[in-house]
């Protein structure tokens, strides 16, 4: 099984995707906007997709609260990793 990207419900989709795009690189592959103002974002190596939305209709994650070893500044935890052997082909 291959996971075709992950998604985060945030508060403001679109300084969360801007945040990621000046400072780690992602681009934006589709904007959705709609009331969800999403955003799917993937990194130079088209290998990692983030989704970034808001539903306003379901609970808003209270990510600040989880523990993590660092945060973005939206408080979503990031964990930086550069491995010897890659995790995935073409990384």
């Amino acid at each position: 099984m291959r996971v075709e990207h992950i998604a985060f419900q945030v508060k403001d989709p679109a300084a969360v995707a801007d945040w990621y795009v000046r400072n780690l690189g992602f681009q934006v592959a589709r904007l959705a906007g709609g009331p969800a103002n999403t955003h799917f974002l993937a990194d130079a190596a088209g290998v990692v997709v983030l989704e970034i939305y808001n539903n306003a209709a379901v609970p808003q994650p209270d990510y600040a609260s989880m523990h993590p070893l660092i945060r973005d500044p939206f408080g979503l935890p990031i964990q930086l990793v550069r491995r010897r052997t890659p995790l995935v082909a073409g990384s």
